[in-house]
Order: structure tokens, then sequence, then C-alpha cells
């Protein structure tokens, strides 16, 4: 008889990347504008350093904001961002989120997602649970993609551009041609 082998215990969703409570935001009206702010608790063995926070919501919104902390483990700190918010009493606004970047020997990008209703006076209230997901930021990729783009459009730029522009509007599925050695469309003029 075969012994049956266990898989493999997976890792919890937990255990990837530092530990980091995110608690509902509170809020307080400064000068006319709301003020939201994030208890942020570094639950892990290792200091953290906050680097930035944004709101991206439409409804919801806070530019890119550098910060400049560090959390030791065990502790916590406010994060205080104005935020856009101009809702009439009881409107919901469904997934706005906090994308908070830190790093603990890594960057890591950390993304609170919660439910806001306008209360009485128009003021962002936090729903009472912050759901958060954690994505390892990559080395300078953004950096490499972006020069990659760059290279591939100055390679279309001598290799038929009006009919490429054209392709563009029609669609047409991209084709890589050895001839030309450049990325192209189908009806490119060097092939």
């Amino acid at each position: 008889m075969a012994a049956v082998k266990a898989p493999p215990p997976r890792r919890s969703a937990t255990s990837i990347g530092p530990r980091v409570r995110v608690e509902p935001f509170t809020t307080e009206r400064t000068s006319g504008d709301w003020t939201v702010t994030w208890r942020i608790k570094n639950e892990g063995d290792r200091p953290i350093h906050l680097l930035s926070a944004q709101h991206p919501h439409s409804q919801f919104r806070t530019p890119e904001t550098k910060l400049d902390q560090d959390v030791s483990p065990g502790a916590e700190t406010d994060v205080a961002l104005p935020v856009r918010f101009n809702e009439s009493p009881g409107a919901i606004v469904e997934n706005p989120f906090l994308i908070l970047v830190l790093r603990e020997a890594d960057d890591w990008r950390f993304l609170a997602r919660v439910r806001v209703t306008a209360g009485k006076n128009g003021e962002p209230i936090a729903d009472a649970s912050v759901v958060v997901t954690v994505q390892k930021v990559a080395g300078h990729l953004g950096a490499r993609l972006s020069m990659w783009t760059q290279k591939i459009a100055r390679s279309w730029s001598g290799c038929g551009a009006d009919e490429a522009t054209e392709a563009s509007a029609s669609k047409r599925p991209r084709v890589w041609s050895p001839t030309c050695s450049k990325l192209m469309r189908k009806n490119c003029s060097s092939e």
C-alpha cells in the first residue's frame, strides 16, 4: 500500500510581507476641508518606515503625500491626510482606499479598502471594517517598463508610422517582423 503524502502547508496571506494593522479612519474638519486620520500599527517584529500615502478614488481623493515616519515593532502612529469629499448626507462611496507605501527591508504597498458614508454634515465616515491587501513593490520595474515602452515607440517612428497609426486606429494585432527587427503591425511598409 502506497503512503499518502500530505500536501505542503499553504502559506497564509497574513504571513506575506510586514504585519501592519490599519484601523478605520477618524474625521475632522479643518478650515472648510476634511482631514482623515488612519491609525497604523506595526504588528511585526521589525521596524517599518512609512514612505507615502494617498487616496486615489475620485469621490474620496488625496494626491500622493510623502511621509517620513518610522514605526517600531508593536508601536502605532497616525497618518493624517486632507481629503476631497463632497458627497450629500447619506451617500455611500464604495471601495475608496488608502494606498500606503512602506519599507521593511523591501518596499511594500498596502491597500486598505473601506466603505465610506457621508454623515449628516457631509463628513466622510468610515465603515467599521477595513480590508487590507499587501503587494511587494518591484525594484525599478516601472522605470524599466517606461524605458522599454519609449524604445518601442521610437522603433515605430521610422517604420511606416502613418500606417502604424492607421493600424492602431483599426485595432489590428501586433506582429513581430524579423526583416525589420522592430515591433510592427500588419501592413507596415517594410514587411
